[in-house]
């Protein structure tokens, strides 16, 4: 069994964002965290999200409901509660 990683520029973004909030700051350091993003680049497969669906009670999780479409994937891992509850898609 292949495993394919499958991302889209809004999680590139999103991990930014978040390992550069003061809290993580001590975690993250910004080289590894640039690392991690070029690692992400060359191993995972990276789809453009141009249709967006509208089923997640937060709206902002609903491009991870379109790149697991997009990129056909059997399986979306994630411990986001708003995800979660969905059980399927």
């Amino acid at each position: 069994m292949d495993v394919i990683l499958i991302f889209a520029e809004q999680n590139i973004r999103e991990l930014q964002l978040v390992a550069h909030r003061d809290k993580f700051r001590r975690y993250f350091h910004k080289e590894d965290v640039n690392y991690l993003i070029d690692f992400i680049r060359i191993i995972g497969k990276i789809y453009k999200i141009d249709k967006y669906v509208e089923i997640c009670r937060d709206p902002k999780d609903d491009f991870l409901l379109a790149l697991a479409k997009k990129g056909k994937a059997d399986y979306l891992v994630s411990g986001d509660k708003d995800l979660l509850v969905l059980e399927t898609y």
